[in-house]
């Protein structure tokens, strides 16, 4: 996704083709979303009852997601000029910090950390597993839990779009002007 959006998504902005691609996106995770649960169901996999809301949430929210992330993708990208640098930056920013969370086992206020300040917390927008106030243990990112509310996240992804965007008009104007 990161090299998708770093390299041609400029041309669909140009072009105004990014609403396809933005609806092409939700289209993909409604389609992914039912398919997953079939399988997931045919497979004898429990799977929690999903709400209206939710599933709608999930499915807007991810191709928001992707935009954002398409969008933070390109800043970066008109900030650096180089293809390899953008898509480096990208990941550190949108990848790294999900694989510190849930794979490297840091301990929880570092998580936690993680999951709300940095980009990944738009990640939260695909939550839809229950909780419990008897267990605690168990919510963590790693089993698909996140220490933000959905739309907070993305607001989180969304600000650090909004700043890599302006930064990225700032420098352009002063460098290229």
């Amino acid at each position: 996704m990161i090299v998708l959006a770093a390299l041609p998504v400029t041309s669909e902005y140009r072009r105004g083709l990014i609403r396809a691609t933005s609806a092409a996106g939700a289209i993909a995770t409604a389609t992914a979303e039912v398919i997953s649960r079939h399988v997931f169901a045919a497979n004898g996999n429990y799977l929690f009852p999903q709400s209206g809301p939710d599933t709608a949430r999930v499915i807007i929210g991810t191709g928001l997601f992707l935009g954002l992330a398409a969008a933070l993708a390109v800043a970066v990208g008109s900030m650096l000029r180089r293809g390899a640098g953008t898509v480096a930056v990208s990941i550190v920013l949108l990848v790294l910090p999900g694989i510190l969370a849930t794979a490297m086992g840091l301990p929880a206020n570092i998580d936690s950390w993680l999951m709300r300040l940095s980009p990944d917390a738009a990640f939260a927008i695909q939550a839809t597993l229950p909780r419990s106030s008897l267990v605690t243990g168990a919510y963590i990112p790693a089993n698909g839990y996140f220490p933000i509310s959905p739309w907070a996240g993305l607001a989180v992804l969304t600000a650090y779009t909004a700043a890599a965007l302006g930064a990225a008009v700032w420098l352009v104007g002063r460098r290229d002007a």
